[in-house]
């Protein structure tokens, strides 16, 4: 997996600590770039969207080595932005898309792939077994990959919230 990471949330405990996601590279998961503050980066000037981006990976670097991957706050982006975030990662993952979207737009294909625009499902509460199961049918028909994007796994019942057993289910 990749955990992308906000990196002014080090001192709030309701986020992970260094430690813990020390941890999680240690198992073998990658870790990338969310911002400093979770900014919307279409809302910022050039000097606040630099701050974000080149601040972020300055300061996760520090801790956990090269960061080279990043996914925009809130799945919004735009040219502009996508252009500047180049400067700074290879990668940029989107995650605008919805569990009621199925096939080809869902889908990462080599022939239509770009980098800095990856496909990705956002994973919700209302997110089927269903729909994954199609999606995957979709990536193996197309010789492409299908993307997760899960934002929390836990019983809160909020909007991306999954049940851990509806992530088990999902994830096998």
């Amino acid at each position: 997996t990749t955990q992308y990471i906000i990196s002014g949330t080090f001192s709030n405990y309701l986020y992970m600590s260094i430690p813990q996601i020390k941890s999680i590279q240690e198992a073998d998961h990658e870790i990338g770039s969310h911002t400093v503050l979770h900014s919307d980066l279409t809302t910022l000037d050039d000097n606040q969207l630099i701050q974000e981006l080149s601040g972020s990976r300055q300061t996760l670097s520090a801790h956990f080595g090269a960061i080279s991957d990043f996914t925009s706050p809130y799945g919004a982006y735009n040219i502009h932005t996508l252009q500047v975030i180049g400067q700074y990662y290879r990668s940029q993952k989107n995650a605008e898309a919805d569990s009621a979207a199925t096939g080809l737009s869902l889908v990462n294909v080599a022939k239509e792939f770009d980098p800095l625009n990856i496909k990705s499902l956002s994973v919700n509460k209302t997110t089927t077994l269903n729909d994954i199961k199609k999606l995957l049918a979709s990536a193996q028909q197309h010789n492409g990959w299908l993307v997760l994007t899960y934002h929390q796994v836990d019983y809160g019942g909020k909007t991306y919230s999954v049940t851990p057993e509806d992530f088990a289910a999902q994830i096998s």
